[in-house]
């Protein structure tokens, strides 16, 4: 039997987390917890800015240094914002952005935080984790989302339903979901997490 990897020789050292800016400006960025943050894809394909959401229901976008750049025009999630994710598009920089929250709605925003979408309450409580199912060339053909009720479920890029997995998870809800990439990018699988301590 192979000994264990010691995790002070397993790959090359990597630098200590230090903090790229600080947000300074009077306040905080959202009343109560920062729930959910997400990085924007700029036209080259590296990080253009942030996305960030909260437990006062608002979706904010941020500059590389941190100074506002839009908040939405409306509330985004009654109970607080749980998770977010960019909308990747054609070339990879960001379309739009998507958002669950405590209220158990997905939506969709378009970059200036507009509304797009809507996708009516799923049964069980809030929606905990979205991602993006990417297709060929990187660009978004659908969304994956997990929430308190144990069920996986997937959409189409207007928020209609597309699938659900069979029946709730045992021992809870679904607390971080991932799409599985293929060599090309295009989405092949789907990876969830939940509260009952188990990989799926």
């Amino acid at each position: 039997m192979a000994d264990p990897v010691d995790g002070d020789s397993a790959g090359p050292e990597l630098p200590e987390p230090t903090p790229l800016n600080v947000l300074a400006r009077a306040g905080r960025a959202h009343g109560g917890d920062v729930r959910a943050v997400a990085i924007i894809r700029g036209d080259s394909g590296g990080v253009g800015g942030f996305l960030s959401g909260g437990d006062d229901g608002m979706l904010r976008t941020w500059n590389l240094d941190l100074t506002p750049r839009a908040t939405a025009t409306e509330l985004a999630h009654s109970g607080g914002v749980r998770t977010v994710a960019a909308i990747p598009g054609e070339d990879r920089p960001s379309d739009g952005y998507l958002s669950g929250g405590n209220d158990g709605i997905l939506r969709t925003w378009n970059l200036d935080l507009t509304p797009r979408d809507t996708a009516e309450p799923t049964s069980g409580g809030g929606v905990f984790s979205v991602a993006v199912i990417t297709g060929a060339g990187g660009m978004a053909p659908g969304y994956l989302s997990g929430g308190n009720d144990g069920i996986l479920r997937t959409w189409n890029l207007d928020l209609t339903p597309r699938g659900t997995s069979i029946g709730p998870k045992p021992g809870g809800g679904v607390f971080s979901v991932a799409v599985i990439t293929g060599a090309g990018g295009e989405a092949t699988g789907y990876l969830s997490g939940g509260y009952d301590g188990i990989l799926r």
